[in-house]
């Protein structure tokens, strides 16, 4: 039934399926946080890398650490469904 959180649909979509769709969960850190949310969860197409969502993001700044699934990670990951990547911005400093 539409709407009842089954895998591979959208809630309400008129009982169609969310074919080719993945969902990940972004969460920004330190400054990238800043004027954004905290963690968003994205819909995104398979074959999804690391790189393809810090593109879309337009971080300001450059990126220091990548985790997936608290998994250091670099940018050529692939991402699956269900993934939470971290992304934390490049700290300088001493």
């Amino acid at each position: 039934m539409p709407g009842t959180g089954r895998p591979g649909r959208v809630g309400g979509l008129h009982g169609r399926f969310s074919i080719g769709v993945m969902r990940i969960t972004v969460k920004l850190f330190a400054t990238f946080r800043k004027g954004r949310v905290d963690a968003e969860v994205r819909e995104v197409s398979p074959g999804t890398t690391v790189s393809g969502i810090v593109h879309e993001l337009r971080l300001p700044g450059s990126v220091g650490i990548l985790f997936v699934n608290s998994r250091r990670a670099d940018m050529s990951q692939e991402l699956s469904d269900g993934d939470t990547v971290s992304i934390f911005p490049l700290v300088g400093g001493g």
